[in-house]
């Protein structure tokens, strides 16, 4: 028979597993069948272990782990992008590999590896052609403000 150290340790154990996939505290408590109460009580232990065992970690090991592995999933969807012609599959490893970049740029910069941008320069940037296909030009050939000398 399990006694109240290894229910306590069972549930937790599945509380770090549900905290992973981002679900929220209520659906945790829903899930195990608890009160959300004793979910915040877990939550709060797990995170002061996480400290004791971040403490202890050795970081260039763990970028090294993480850096490996996320450039193993990133091989993997150039495969499939490479592969793949027009299929939906190709559309989804293309928006994969973003987020994947995305948090090889995080993990670097969380470790002071690459400088952050700025929030106000972050964001998407539009270019614009002209008729014959170079940026700034419009349709009559001429540079926006550009006046034009009629004789």
């Amino acid at each position: 028979m399990n006694t109240t150290r290894e229910v306590r340790e069972l549930r937790r154990e599945k509380v770090k597993m549900l905290l992973s996939l981002n679900y929220p505290v209520s659906q945790i408590a829903l899930q195990l069948k608890v009160s959300r109460r004793t979910i915040k009580y877990d939550i709060k232990y797990i995170r002061s272990q996480w400290g004791v065992q971040i403490k202890t970690i050795d970081l260039e090991q763990l970028i090294a782990e993480i850096m490996f592995d996320l450039n193993n999933r990133r091989r993997e969807l150039y495969s499939v992008i490479k592969d793949e012609k027009g299929s939906e599959a190709k559309i989804k490893a293309i928006t994969a590999l973003g987020k994947e970049n995305d948090r090889v740029v995080a993990l670097l910069q969380s470790v002071g590896k690459v400088d952050k941008v700025p929030d106000e320069i972050k964001g998407t940037f539009v270019f614009e052609f002209g008729d014959n296909g170079t940026p700034g030009d419009d349709r009559d050939g001429q540079d926006e403000g550009e006046e034009t000398k009629e004789d």
